[in-house]
């Protein structure tokens, strides 16, 4: 932790000039980073007082510079600064925090910390420092290529040009790892890898400044943690005198439940002086076997996001150390139920957002309108991003509406996701769409389950120069193509991934309905399984795509992957509500004829391979 060393203490050492910087963070302060802090640093100007970003960028050899951040900006940044909101919640939460600088050599600082001034300055944060010669000389050679192919490969889902021809122009004259590198990215890319990486031991100590506040949640992540150690010891944020630590009811109810001997300690708000703040904000695991001791440091909270124990985790990057826990000289006290204090004054933004919350969100075309219901049972929610990252609105109530402007109504239809928050915790939000309102999709980049599929593009269904029906909407065997499909002159590039896990929220949102007790429930799965906008169609549309336009819109391999998964879909359907199994069985036949229609131009091994991508995709 630097609570021994300045943040900035690391950087001062690195020698300019450089011709790359880049810079990962979830929160950030231009200011500080340009002119106060980290680059002035890095300069040689020192952090005492301000400098000119002129004069700040001539010393550091007029680099490239480029940034991505999680959340929007604290103020404005120089025009030199290259820098991007990652606005991609499908793809997680971009939460991880390093800075990378190459001149005669590449450094890496992999950090807890956020760009900002209270992060560098005066949190009790913690980080790792290491580099190797730019033709790839060194003994950390191999994580700092880790580093760069994930920061590329992060870019590349961006749409940054100049990120990937900067990391490119590093990379190319450093070889390539031969075996497993102690970096640890985490998200959508890397699954699974902060506990994977782990090894397991006798004792777990795990240090954060946040805890899941869900109990599903917090059940998950205590199941995980004693998976990996039998004995655990918490580092949280508390009291001065350590007598109350912070942790949300749901957390300290799974520890009761799953880890009674647990020990916690305090990290004091303040210095030793009570008088400065020191705030509690570094995130590791140490894990203790009785041969060695390996400690994961870097930016992954202990949540469900963190950890990667839920769809849409975070995106994280950390490091394996052979260190211990750091804070030992604390003191560990057993856990006691009455010592924890529900952190309601929570006013750091760094969230982890839960998977989805139990709600609905629905936009009208015809006024704008976005009309929201929430299930306020467990949480009171306070505020809503409408889009994500941008506007924020206060809620009152567990329904409320929005009349939307057309720039912001234009945002949530291409991204039809909200974030509502309260004073500590998030959730994702899906918005269902009105059947006439308009989704213009940008294309997105190649995933992992592209390259098995090839991956498709253009438009789905029918080209403008094709007749519509009465109604000016396209067709497709006389039925009117769903706005979800993106298909005729509505023109969107869908792949596989995309339409599944489209398919997915819409099938939570129909069980939520479901459960609740709808006044109509038969229509309204009628119309989710047969009407404009539903699963026949869209599997109609599917095999329209593959095999009926030329060149084809979607390549027949992948309309049989979606094609598989909506089956299974209706299969869940039927098994979790055999009430209505018949209009069910009558969907799941019209599926199976459009299958059978594309499995048919298909050859028996890529049959194979699809099977067995959706078992492994299953277990995952």
């Amino acid at each position: 932790m630097n609570s021994e060393q300045r943040l900035l203490e690391h950087v001062e050492n690195w020698e300019p000039p450089f011709e790359v910087i880049l810079a990962t963070t979830f929160t950030f302060e231009p200011e500080f980073f340009v002119n106060t802090g980290v680059l002035t640093t890095m300069a040689g100007l020192g952090s005492e007082r301000p400098s000119s970003s002129a004069l700040v960028r001539q010393r550091l050899g007029n680099p490239y510079v480029g940034v991505l951040q999680g959340a929007a900006s604290q103020g404005a940044a120089a025009g030199w600064i290259d820098r991007a909101i990652w606005d991609s919640p499908r793809l997680g939460l971009l939460h991880a925090k390093c800075v990378v600088a190459a001149g005669k050599r590449i450094h890496c600082l992999i950090t807890s910390a956020n760009l900002t001034e209270t992060s560098w300055r005066a949190n009790r944060e913690i980080a790792c420092e290491f580099s190797c010669s730019r033709d790839g000389k060194g003994s950390h050679a191999s994580e700092v290529v880790t580093v760069l192919t994930g920061l590329r490969r992060l870019a590349v889902a961006r749409g940054l040009t100049p990120w990937v021809e900067a990391a490119n122009l590093l990379l190319k004259t450093l070889p390539e790892p031969l075996a497993e590198t102690d970096v640890v990215w985490s998200g959508r890319y890397w699954p699974g890898t902060v506990l994977n990486r782990l090894p397991r031991g006798n004792r777990l100590t795990a240090t954060s400044p946040f805890w899941p506040s869900d109990p599903a949640a917090a059940d998950r992540v205590v199941t995980a943690l004693t998976a990996l150690a039998p004995k655990l010891r918490l580092v949280t944020r508390g009291t001065a005198n350590g007598d109350l630590f912070d942790a949300p009811p749901a957390f300290v109810a799974a520890l009761a439940a799953h880890a009674p001997d647990t020990e916690i300690a305090v990290a004091s708000p303040t210095d030793n002086s009570g008088e400065v703040q020191r705030r509690l904000h570094a995130k590791q695991l140490t894990i203790e076997t009785s041969e060695s001791i390996t400690s994961y440091i870097g930016s992954a909270n202990v949540t469900v996001g963190g950890l990667d124990l839920a769809p849409g985790a975070n995106v994280e990057l950390g490091v394996l150390v052979p260190v211990d826990g750091l804070i030992d000289h604390l003191g560990f006290s057993p856990f006691d139920v009455a010592k924890a204090r529900d952190p309601q004054d929570e006013d750091d933004p760094e969230l982890d957002p839960a998977e989805f919350l139990s709600g609905l969100a629905f936009l009208y075309e015809a006024d704008h309108r976005l009309e929201i219901s929430l299930d306020a049972s467990v949480v009171h929610w306070a505020f809503i991003e409408v889009p994500v990252g941008e506007i924020e609105r206060s809620l009152s109530g567990d329904h409320t509406e929005f009349i939307l402007d057309e720039k912001t109504y234009d945002k949530v239809v291409q991204l039809p996701e909200l974030l509502v928050r309260s004073q500590n915790v998030a959730a994702r939000l899906p918005v269902v769409l009105d059947h006439n309102a308009k989704h213009d999709v940008d294309v997105i980049g190649r995933t992992d389950l592209d390259d098995f599929l090839g991956g498709f593009g253009g438009t789905i269904g029918l080209d403008e120069s094709e007749e519509e029906d009465e109604a000016g909407v396209p067709s497709v065997e006389g039925l009117p193509v769903p706005p979800e499909v993106l298909v005729g002159k509505i023109r969107a590039v869908h792949r596989a991934r995309d339409v599944i896990e489209r398919l997915e929220k819409h099938e939570r949102m129909l069980r939520f309905r479901l459960e609740n007790g709808p006044k109509q429930p038969e229509a309204m799965i009628e119309l989710w399984l047969r009407g404009p906008g539903g699963i026949v169609t869209l599997a109609r549309c599917l095999r329209h795509a593959a095999l009926e336009v030329g060149p084809p819109a979607m390549t027949p391999t992948a309309a049989m992957f979606a094609l598989s998964e909506i089956d299974s879909v209706l299969q869940r359907l039927k098994t979790s509500f055999p009430v209505y199994t018949a209009p069910v069985l009558r969907a799941q036949r019209i599926v199976g004829e459009q299958r059978s229609a594309v499995s048919a131009s298909l050859e028996p091994q890529i049959l194979r391979d699809i099977g067995r991508l959706r078992r492994l995709r299953r277990q995952a």
